[in-house]
């Protein structure tokens, strides 16, 4: 016998289709990655506050640049969508 010791508060006793694991909802049915609530609206805050400025500091963009980076492995062609946000950030850091 093993005696492994099970801590009940972070272990899923039932089975389960859905998952949170590392800040993403895996789904073993649809075999989907999605960002759970809480990261979409983090999100979408930070794109209403550039959305509301013509300026901003380099190192606010470059913290929004990597929120949306961490949110690749949900997102089909993430990297895609922040190349050009890249671009801007080096321009503007020369």
């Amino acid at each position: 016998m093993l005696r492994f010791i099970i801590n009940k508060e972070k272990s899923v006793l039932l089975p389960n289709t859905r998952c949170k694991f590392l800040g993403f909802i895996f789904d073993s049915l649809s075999m989907n990655i999605e960002l759970p609530t809480e990261k979409r609206d983090r999100i979408l805050k930070w794109v209403k506050y550039f959305e509301a400025r013509k300026r901003c500091k380099i190192r606010s963009f470059a913290r929004f640049i990597g929120l949306l980076t961490s949110a690749y492995p949900a997102v089909k062609y993430g990297w895609v969508y922040t190349k050009n946000f890249e671009t801007a950030k080096f321009l503007a850091l020369k």
